[in-house]
């Protein structure tokens, strides 16, 4: 098994990429394949347009309203985050309760019915309090779609390093459209009246319900929250709190994220006065600095691309966060607009790599199964840190002049920074242990087409065991309790007392007897010092399955199953179908594919297809006929019902009552 540092990669010519222009080329690749995924496309475009068409709302309704209400209006248009923070409390989780598509399709249909309303209020001259609560509502309705997206986003891949990818294809799109907004929104205040304005808001937040209603037809997973009603979705959150709470490395990057936020706030404020004052900009000034700050979005995404492959992240995030400071404190001494510029460029390029080494960071050290939770809360922080930084502006502007307000903003942030930097190794130290294990698991046969919530699966409970030279691990026609990985050393695979073939790091064994109760047909011997990494039988048999709780998959009876035969060449199933079969091949091989590879061959005995019949979700390979093959088939709805007997039969109640297995 080969790997390269950092993420996955996927080809042949990718693994063997040892120089820096090869290792270019495969991070390349992996962008090409997240977004060559068409939900990804779509969910990338769709919230660049949700996120362009806040920001075109938002920036033309602050410029509007510093004409009547000077700093302190600006200030609390950009405090509708504050808002969208509390509401993100009662919002993060919809995704799981209703389904992450349509939470994403309701939310931007949601903010196209609130941006009519703004266009309308302007248009007859309502008072400002009213607009202002409405662009807050407005606000406090797209605090569901980040969480929900981020949650979607592992089940929509099929490897670690498309994950990667496709969260810093998100994050750009997010960057470049808070950036782009700003531009649009201040040269068509400049042009146009508000309301017309608002109306291109409304028209872009159309372009993400169209889109996100196409990202994803296959059924997701079944959640088994749904029915909890009010006391268990607040029991959730405050388990993603004490998770947070729980992890010092999680909860640095989070800190650090509400601290990019803050510093976003502070400059929403505090850069709309400075355009019109002592840059002397004029209307359009704020947005022209928002365009630099998105030349320098622009700029920064070979680097994030980079960021693919790369074994340490913390660096480039630290190096974000004070491109975020730096560049807000200069300003204090500029006068010049083109200086002015050149600034917001180098902070475009800080507030990019912020935010992606933030997401991706987050993406290598939780687990998926809590990563809409933990991203959720962190959002509510951030737009919280955003809403107090747009109040802030006006305040420092009160006390020490829109000077001193960005010398003393953006330097208090960068001292903090240089304080807390030994902290940023530890996250570095932790990622690169995860990214290992989960491109180790990835080439294992058995969990090569999972996709990356499910390998978190199996990652997540593995141990190392440590075995000395001459030390049987497994022995043939024992029964086996655990599964194992070679992580380092070699074993020799001894049939009937002869010496067949030896398993080296990447192998493993263990699986058909936990799977199907089957003894071990070989024993296997350390050679030399060995590493392995082992799942107990309960956790593999979850991983493996995607069950609750698990012993071996029981017998089905012989009066609920089926025969099929299939020619050679012809499919049985391809990837993305909605097929709930289990199959068990009686004669003949199969060949099983992934994202256009062959993954593995299966031979008479082996079953297949346990994932989409135990939790009801589409096809994530395809099956080929290798040769004619005649298989067993069983219907999910039939393996689940006899899984639930099995398991109710070995629970401990039942064996307490009298029942047996």
């Amino acid at each position: 098994m080969t790997s390269v540092e950092g993420e996955t990669v996927s080809s042949e010519a990718q693994l063997g990429a040892h120089d820096d222009g090869a290792q270019r080329d495969a991070r390349r690749g992996l962008t090409r394949e997240a977004f060559a995924i068409p939900a990804i496309r779509r969910l990338v475009v769709a919230f660049h347009a949700l996120t362009l068409g806040e920001w075109v709302l938002g920036t033309a309704v602050a410029i509007s309203a510093y004409k009547g209400g000077g700093a302190l209006a600006v200030g609390l248009v950009g405090f509708r985050f504050a808002p969208a923070a509390l509401a993100s409390f009662a919002t993060a989780l919809l995704g799981e309760r209703f389904g992450r598509r349509r939470v994403l399709t309701a939310t931007a249909l949601v903010r196209a019915a609130i941006a009519i309303a703004i266009a309308l209020a302007l248009t007859v001259g309502m008072p400002f309090e009213i607009v202002l609560a409405l662009v807050w509502i407005d606000a406090a309705a797209g605090s569901a779609y980040r969480p929900a997206q981020a949650g979607l986003l592992p089940a929509l891949v099929n490897t670690p390093g498309q994950l990667t990818a496709a969260t810093i294809l998100s994050s750009n799109a997010k960057t470049s459209g808070q950036v782009l907004g700003a531009l649009v929104g201040g040269l068509l205040i400049a042009a146009l009246s508000a309301p017309i304005v608002v109306s291109v808001a409304v028209g872009l937040y159309g372009v993400a319900v169209v889109l996100t209603a196409l990202v994803w037809r296959a059924r997701q997973p079944r959640s088994h929250s749904r029915n909890g009603g009010s006391r268990e979705h607040l029991r959730r959150m405050l388990a993603g709190v004490r998770a947070l709470n729980g992890d010092p490395e999680t909860r640095r990057i989070a800190a650090w994220s509400c601290a990019r936020s803050l510093i976003r706030g502070l400059w929403v404020s505090l850069g709309v006065v400075a355009s019109l004052t002592i840059l002397g900009m004029e209307e359009p000034g704020f947005g022209l600095l928002m365009a630099a700050a998105g030349v320098g979005t622009v700029v920064s995404i070979p680097l994030t691309s980079a960021l693919v492959g790369r074994r340490l992240l913390a660096r480039p995030f630290v190096i974000g966060l004070a491109l975020c400071c730096l560049p807000i404190a200069a300003i204090a001494f500029v006068s010049d607009p083109l200086l002015a510029l050149a600034l917001m460029v180098a902070w475009g390029v800080g507030m990019t790599l912020a935010d992606v080494g933030a997401q991706a960071l987050l993406n290598r050290v939780v687990a998926p199964s809590e990563l809409a939770r933990v991203v959720g809360l962190m959002e509510s922080a951030k737009l919280l840190a955003e809403g107090l930084g747009s109040l802030f502006g006006p305040a420092l502007v009160a006390l020490f002049g829109i000077r001193g307000a960005l010398l003393g903003g953006g330097l208090a942030v960068f001292a903090l920074l240089l304080a807390c930097l030994r902290g940023f190794w530890a996250i570095d130290h932790r990622a690169v242990g995860r990214a290992k294990l989960l491109e180790l698991v990835r080439r294992v046969p058995l969990f090569a087409s999972l996709r990356v919530d499910g390998l978190e699966a199996v990652v997540s409970p593995l141990v190392s065991v440590e075995v000395p030279a001459g030390r049987e691990v497994i022995r043939q026609g024992a029964v086996g309790t655990r599964w194992y990985l070679v992580s380092d050393g070699e074993l020799e695979i001894i049939v009937d007392g002869h010496v067949i073939d030896h398993a080296t790091p990447g192998d493993s064994f263990g699986a058909r007897g936990l799977l199907y109760d089957h003894p071990h047909s070989a024993t296997l011997r350390a050679t030399d010092d060995v590493v392995l990494l082992a799942l107990e039988r309960a956790d593999f048999l979850r991983a493996a399955t995607g069950g609750e709780e698990s012993e071996t998959l029981p017998d089905a009876p012989h009066d609920e199953t089926d025969e099929l035969s299939l020619a050679s060449g012809e499919t049985l199933f391809t990837e993305g179908e909605e097929d709930d079969r289990f199959f068990v091949i009686l004669d003949g091989q199969i060949e099983i594919h992934a994202a256009g590879k062959r993954r593995r061959v299966l031979a008479p005995g082996d079953g297949f297809g346990e994932l989409a019949a135990l939790r009801g979700v589409a096809r994530t390979t395809t099956a080929i006929a290798r040769t004619p093959v005649r298989l067993m088939t069983i219907t999910g709805a039939k393996l689940r019902e006899l899984t639930a007997d099995y398991m109710q039969a070995r629970s401990p109640a039942t064996s307490r009552s009298g029942g047996s297995s």
